[in-house]
């Protein structure tokens, strides 16, 4: 065994020993470096490319247990509203947390046209208050006899404006519900998942702008990163028991401008089951198909291609550009 690995190395050191003396070593040596990048990323990608096509092999209520909890931030809006109808269908319990305490009934009416036997309980809070002194004692209470099973956190706000600009409420309003109530809601949480003797699951709602930041929204997008970020090392630390999800949606609207409305817009209730069909195979999605060629591709681009349109916007007047975007973009992107 002895000879054969000596002459292993012997034959290697010959061959790296020719290779190094031989002439055009530049063109090789970039040739060589240009081959391993090549390789390398075709395997990484090839891996997301399965992983993103093989079917997820459970149902979430065998995996999750039948009848267990589902806890949604943001319920009321499109994705949050989207996530309860998917899990309700499925037979999962649902607790609703949101700032409106009438649409929150509305909702609650809805999922019972739906399926008529599954549990709904309702919270009304307002995120932007969570620094205040047993803010969350309250919540805590209602979840505390609670067997639950999946969290999603996606309620969040963002503000469109030039750093220098913007006000100290909006930039407390969007740590607290971006960062600060995340944290808190998932660390109370996982405690009790730790103790089931099923599987569970985090998704925490990011965005693309915390991968590939956009102009005008520098503090939203730091907080998208900070949750990807956030979700990768929590995912290191408690899985596999837990699966946590980081999901990167692009836009999940109806009015945005006609052009794009064919070509990126997708419904919430396709990018939901396409997150929900990512579960237990990686950390990050964009969730639908043509969200995470987008997002994949751009991945690709150099930074200063990426970075074209934020340029190009430079010039154009905050009051031009409100005008522009805000007819798609909404101060509280989820209530």
């Amino acid at each position: 065994m002895g000879s054969k690995l000596f002459k292993i190395y012997s034959e290697c050191g010959h061959f790296l020993q020719t290779y190094w003396r031989s002439e055009g070593l530049a063109e090789k040596t970039l040739s060589v470096m240009g081959a391993g990048l090549a390789s390398y990323y075709t395997i990484k990608h090839g891996i997301r490319l399965f992983n993103y096509l093989r079917p997820i092999p459970f149902s979430l209520s065998y995996q999750y247990g039948s009848g267990s909890w589902v806890v949604i931030t943001g319920a009321t809006s499109p994705l949050g509203r989207a996530f309860a109808l998917e899990f309700a269908k499925k037979g999962f319990s649902l607790c609703l947390i949101s700032r409106s305490d009438d649409k929150l009934e509305a909702l609650k009416k809805e999922i019972h046209n739906i399926n008529n036997l599954v549990g709904i309980k309702i919270i009304a809070v307002d995120f932007d208050k969570c620094l205040l002194p047993n803010f969350f004692a309250s919540i805590f209470d209602e979840l505390k006899g609670l067997d639950i099973s999946v969290l999603i956190n996606n309620a969040g706000v963002d503000f469109f404006d030039y750093f220098t600009e913007s006000t100290i409420h909006q930039l407390h309003e969007l740590f607290c519900v971006n960062v600060f109530a995340l944290i808190q809601l998932t660390q109370f949480i996982v405690k009790k998942m730790l103790q089931r003797k099923f599987n569970s699951a985090i998704i925490n709602l990011s965005s693309h702008e915390g991968v590939f930041p956009s102009a005008f929204s520098s503090v939203y997008s730091a907080s998208k990163a900070f949750v990807d970020q956030f979700s990768t090392e929590l995912a290191k630390e408690i899985g596999p028991k837990i699966d946590v999800l980081a999901f990167r949606p692009y836009w999940i609207r109806s009015d945005l401008p006609h052009f794009m409305k064919r070509i990126l817009n997708v419904s919430a209730e396709r990018s939901v089951q396409a997150c929900l069909d990512q579960l237990s195979k990686g950390y990050t999605t964009y969730g639908n198909w043509k969200h995470a060629l987008l997002g994949v591709g751009k991945e690709f681009l150099p930074v200063w291609v990426r970075n074209m349109g934020s340029k190009a916007m430079k010039p154009i007047s905050i009051e031009e550009r409100r005008k522009v975007f805000m007819r798609f973009e909404k101060r509280r992107r989820y209530i």
